[in-house]
């Protein structure tokens, strides 16, 4: 990495960033499988240094710098924290881009304690790891010198390591939010009908408990022949991704899963492979069309895309959803020639001129304007 992108780390770190708030810290989740073993090397360093505590900081040049200490109990003096984030600071200033190892005294009368930032680059990320030593003499500086040069291969491997894994989450995160973002139910299954991910979608209908459910991490249909051909779908899948020959596009098996008082939900499974999720691999796509959902908050965008005044468009929702001029009239509580009069604006502003042609437009112009942040894996 080059000086300039140094440089530019080192102008990004504003003083804002130096503040403490327990907010910063929250962002490492010690129980996550990606971040415990950041908490367990933070302890291994300040074994080796033999210090009283260390600051590790995390710099990245488009995003928030995240921050780890240990042990906890040294930052709750005020002074001591902001004199190691002021260390960290100052090892990215211009005059010390190149050091790295860097010494410095905190400006307090009446105090032999130094502290040491050691700066180097892992993967795309500029780390510092700012140690603390109460008391310290010229031999002991010498000595957490040599254990620091020591330690930087290692700690250097480590973090290279731990940023492509934060990386590898961040993209699992946008590949789950952006499955996330549809209303058709999607669930993904392994080889043995074992249940990966399922989005909100899908988790709302199998919460209805009506048709569908599952069971021993296994999607279950009410009538028993639907669970067989589901299963009997997501086989076919995996068999045709075995078979090289018979590459290209396959239609994909449909089965409609019965409910009560309801039309049946839709099923269509696919296979498709995902790196992104971890150790998925080839996987079976279950996708759920749920032929009476709501999708008034789909159609409603649209309207006002088309300048439709708000009645104008709880008349559009209401034909979009299958309801007849008539019915739509008695929803809203205005009479049949009123209706008539809203549509006429409709037709003229949509430039339609049937009542078919303008559902057409409004399902196939339908869009998402919010989104949930995460899907969640079972």
């Amino acid at each position: 990495m080059s000086v300039e992108m140094v440089q530019s780390i080192a102008n990004s770190f504003s003083p804002e960033m130096l503040v403490h708030s327990s907010l910063e810290f929250e962002e490492f989740d010690f129980a996550d499988e990606i971040h415990e073993p950041f908490g367990d090397f933070a302890k291994e360093i300040l074994k080796e240094l033999a210090a009283d505590a260390i600051l590790i900081a995390l710099h990245y040049p488009d995003r928030k710098t995240r921050f780890i200490n240990e042990p906890k109990s040294c930052f709750e003096n005020p002074i001591i924290e902001q004199e190691m984030f002021d260390a960290a600071q100052a090892s990215l200033s211009a005059e010390n881009i190149e050091t790295k190892l860097f010494w410095v005294a905190p400006e307090q009368t009446g105090t032999s304690r130094e502290l040491l930032t050691i700066k180097f680059f892992a993967h795309k990320t500029l780390v510092t790891i700012t140690a603390l030593f109460w008391r310290i003499q010229s031999h002991d500086r010498i000595r957490a010198n040599t254990a620091a040069v020591h330690l930087m291969p290692t700690a250097d491997a480590f973090f290279k390591i731990l940023d492509l894994q934060m990386n590898e989450h961040v993209r699992q995160e946008a590949f789950m939010a952006a499955i996330n973002n549809s209303e058709t139910g999607t669930i993904l299954v392994d080889a043995d009908g074992h249940i990966i991910l399922v989005n909100d979608a899908a988790e709302r209908l199998i919460i209805a408990d009506n048709g569908l459910w599952l069971s021993n991490n296994r999607l279950a249909c009410a009538n028993f022949s639907e669970t067989l051909r589901i299963q009997a779908a997501i086989e076919h899948v995996f068999a045709i991704g075995k078979r090289p020959q018979f590459e290209g596009n396959h239609c994909s098996p449909v089965v409609t899963i019965n409910r009560k008082l309801k039309r049946p939900l839709i099923a269509t499974v696919s296979g498709s492979n995902f790196p992104t999720i971890k150790n998925a691999g080839t996987v079976a796509v279950i996708n759920l069309i749920d032929p009476q959902s709501d999708i008034d908050f789909l159609i409603m965008p649209v309207c006002e895309l088309y300048a439709l005044s708000p009645v104008e468009s709880r008349l559009a929702c209401r034909l979009a959803n299958g309801c007849t001029l008539q019915d739509a009239a008695k929803e809203l509580r205005v009479k049949i020639q009123t209706a008539r009069s809203y549509l006429k604006q409709v037709f003229l502003k949509t430039d339609t001129n049937r009542q078919a042609e303008l559902v057409c437009l409004l399902l196939k112009s339908s869009v998402r304007t919010t989104w949930p942040c995460h899907s969640k894996p079972f």
